[in-house]
């Protein structure tokens, strides 16, 4: 009778040990789980701050435009070979421009959970996606005057949009895929 009430102990206590050690391997699991949503969280926040820092930044370049500020507006805008303005910019074309870069760095906001924002669903869902087909696009360009394939390329423009704009363009819209992706 000892035998048998040592062999049920030998059980339960076996028993509760592949209880404890199923226990531990499971929350190891949601521990790397955790590890991994928080690594996966931290990249999107910064990624998310580093776009929304652009955004603004670039925003607050166009207002100053829009303004009547004159710094950098030379290479700026693109120019033919003459050195003919392409585009006729005022101060209402900056403001628009601004006002739709600021609200690109708010659903960067929103999209990363930085900031809640009662957005339409349809930019909730898509907002990413559009705004990174608009700046890879414009990184492509129009193959005459702007983007990676342009055909004028010894203007002032056409110089600053090699080196700064289209790599630029093309960063901010691969950042967003990938912070989409991050979601």
């Amino acid at each position: 009778m000892l035998g048998v009430a040592r062999q049920n102990d030998v059980i339960h206590w076996l028993s509760d040990y592949n209880f404890c050690c199923q226990y531990l391997s499971l929350r190891q699991q949601k521990d790397s789980e955790k590890t991994n949503n928080n690594f996966k969280n931290q990249k999107m926040i910064v990624t998310a701050l580093i776009l929304f820092v652009i955004f603004l930044t670039l925003s607050m370049v166009h207002l100053y435009w829009g303004f009547g500020g004159k710094w950098k507006i030379n290479a700026a805008i693109p120019t033919n070979e003459k050195g003919n303005k392409i585009l006729k910019t005022g101060p209402l074309s900056c403001f628009v421009v601004a006002l739709g870069l600021l609200g690109f760095a708010f659903v960067i906001l929103d999209s990363a959970k930085i900031l809640s924002i009662p957005l339409p669903r349809w930019i909730s869902l898509s907002g990413l996606w559009i705004i990174s087909a608009i700046f890879i696009l414009r990184a492509i360009g129009d193959f005459r005057y702007v983007g990676y394939f342009k055909k004028i390329q010894h203007t002032a423009f056409a110089k600053k949009d090699s080196k700064i704009y289209s790599p630029l363009c093309l960063a901010i819209g691969i950042s967003c895929i990938l912070l989409e992706w991050l979601r």
